[in-house]
């Protein structure tokens, strides 16, 4: 059991920072982020468990144990106005479970007893699997057209830390390329963290659309502070054309009216 435990690989957070929508191992919390869905990552690693607690370490409380995970989450994983609570916490033998709230949505979560460890997520070896199909080869696409301006769009949530790190990574090569591409932010039609982000892809959309040559000046702006009342007096936004066009792309594409936003959003008010 030693020697199988030794071969399986540690994953460190240091080793996939620079990739937010690929992950060779796992994901923390997956949720729908757009065509990126992945979310919020952790430190998952192995090691020979030892004792029934299967720490390595002195043995924590499980609020001590549940208070170093949420500092670690709060400060390393999550953008500047998004905050993790716990809601409960268990003993669950080897692990606490511990039970958290991001964003109006719950997470069930582990850590080890020594507070080394923590998982985002478990396997209950106990169930039976759902066999996987497998994917049929797809044929390349035929008779594509080739443009001297290629068009290149990004599909975020403009609240998503990988939607945000995807544009923080893009964003240097759209400075260089400049006017060789066709560059456009696309959002995914439903919001998961709360009414913050339906205004946001309104204000956003609109910025692009009527006052484009400020739109990436916001954009740099909004993805280092995290404050949009505040990068649009930066970038010189029009508030009033601003306003008169969010309220009439919310009525042309009735956006506060579709069901699957506000499910989200009433849930983040409601928590």
């Amino acid at each position: 059991m030693e020697e199988k435990n030794e071969e399986i690989k540690e994953i460190k957070v240091e080793d996939i920072k620079g990739s937010d929508i690929k992950m060779k191992k796992t994901t923390l919390w997956q949720i729908v982020c757009g065509i990126m869905a992945v979310l919020l990552v952790v430190s998952v690693g192995t090691y020979g468990f030892r004792g029934s607690s299967g720490a390595t370490g002195p043995v924590l409380s499980a609020q001590d144990a549940a208070d170093k995970a949420i500092t670690y989450i709060n400060t390393n994983l999550l953008e500047a106005g998004t905050t993790a609570k716990v809601k409960s916490i268990e003993d669950s033998g080897n692990l606490y479970n511990v039970k958290l709230d991001i964003g109006g949505r719950e997470y069930d979560s582990y850590i080890t007893k020594d507070g080394k460890l923590l998982f985002p997520s478990s396997v209950n070896l106990e169930v039976k699997a759902e066999p996987q199909q497998q994917a049929q080869p797809q044929e390349p696409p035929k008779n594509m057209q080739k443009s001297d301006k290629p068009k290149v769009e990004l599909f975020v949530m403009s609240h998503c830390p990988f939607g945000t790190q995807a544009e923080k990574g893009i964003l240097p090569v759209v400075d260089l390329l400049g006017d060789k591409i066709d560059f456009n932010i696309r959002f995914v039609n439903y919001a998961m963290h709360g009414e913050k982000e339906v205004y946001e892809e309104l204000n956003q959309y609109c910025i692009e659309t009527e006052q484009t040559d400020k739109y990436l000046p916001y954009l740099k702006c909004f993805l280092e502070a995290g404050d949009g009342e505040s990068c649009l007096a930066k970038a010189g936004i029009d508030k009033s054309k601003l306003e008169t066009c969010t309220e009439s792309a919310d009525k042309k594409f009735k956006i506060t009216e579709k069901d699957i936003i506000w499910a989200m959003t009433k849930k983040s008010r409601a928590a």
